[in-house]
């Protein structure tokens, strides 16, 4: 218990250090000044782009199980993008929050555990097809030394999606895949079932057409996120190119990814955009104040999202508890 409370305040201590070293260093000043421009038109006008985007991938994963529906799929992406947002100081506690969702949602543990890894998988490759043509716009506004430092961000994205890519096409790192995620729900007092992720991750790669979709569906999603950053530079008074927001999002979410194990990305996000603004031109105050205007909608929709989750948990325990106690899920 001790040990694990002490990972609970390292986790805190990141989310909470990483902004505010990074405030410290900037002119929190003209960052405020720049979030002051944004009304409350221009924030609905992103939460609902990002509805749009959590819809799409909700298709995405919907295309991939085999009994859930599309509204269970959807309700459970929300779900695990809210747990990646709100609760992520344990990483990877979106996505099986995401998977235990679909499960309460009517979906077989096994199912809803195979989906979930081969939805990380096509999201992935997804982004690092976004994340190659969000440099296109650096090529052009970068010189030499800088337009290295852009490959070197792409680059960083690579090995991430290689290695979900690889752990997804392996029985060994999928049985001990299955394994950390019987422990993670243990500790979080989450019963497992056994998923024989191996098997069923094997059978999903065998419908090539509904993982092409998922892909497909993916890159759409992705391409909402870069248009919410367009909206919102709009609503801070400093537009950008299509083509530049479009570089902003893609890079700075592969920076991200690449540094998965910071909890939320905490100083991560904002350095990145920071890194990739002054390549295109954008001030630092407003690449921080754009990457503060994401991390705001993500807690306006993760917030909803994660009591979802508890009120769903709760809801099965007490159904659980009516039929026997000695019943397991």
């Amino acid at each position: 218990m001790l040990r694990r409370r002490k990972r609970v305040l390292i986790g805190i201590g990141l989310v909470v250090l990483g902004p505010a070293a990074l405030a410290a260093y900037s002119d929190w000043g003209a960052i405020a000044e720049a979030l002051t421009e944004l009304h409350w038109a221009g924030f609905l006008a992103i939460c609902a782009l990002q509805v749009g985007s959590i819809s799409l991938c909700g298709a995405a994963w919907w295309a991939l199980t085999e009994r859930a529906g599309f509204f269970a799929c959807t309700a459970a992406r929300w779900i695990r993008d809210g747990g990646s947002s709100i609760l992520a100081i344990l990483p990877g506690i979106g996505e099986l929050g995401g998977a235990r969702a679909l499960k309460l949602f009517g979906a077989k543990s096994s199912d809803a555990a195979a989906s979930t890894v081969v939805d990380i998988v096509t999201e992935s490759l997804s982004q690092l097809v976004f994340t190659l043509c969000g440099i296109v716009p650096l090529l052009g506004a970068a010189g030499g030394s800088e337009t290295v430092q852009a490959l070197g961000a792409v680059l960083a994205a690579v090995p991430p999606a290689l290695a979900i890519l690889f752990v997804s096409r392996s029985k060994r790192a999928l049985a001990l895949l299955e394994r950390v995620v019987a422990r993670i729900g243990q500790t979080l007092g989450l019963a497992t079932a056994h998923l024989d992720l191996a098997d069923n991750v094997g059978g999903l790669y065998r419908h090539r057409r509904r993982v092409a979709v998922a892909v497909v569906l993916h890159f759409v999603a992705w391409t909402l996120g870069a248009a919410q950053v367009w909206v919102a530079a709009q609503a801070l008074g400093h537009p950008l190119p299509p083509a530049s927001a479009w570089a902003l999002v893609s890079l700075g979410y592969a920076a991200r990814g690449a540094f998965f194990m910071v909890p939320m990305g905490a100083g991560v996000q904002e350095l990145s955009f920071v890194l990739v603004g002054s390549l295109l031109g954008v001030a630092e105050a407003d690449a921080i104040a754009l990457s503060l205007v994401l991390r705001a909608r993500d807690i306006a929709l993760g917030l909803p999202a994660v009591l979802a989750w508890f009120a769903a948990e709760a809801r099965e325990r007490s159904v659980n508890a009516r039929r026997s106690p000695e019943v397991n899920v």
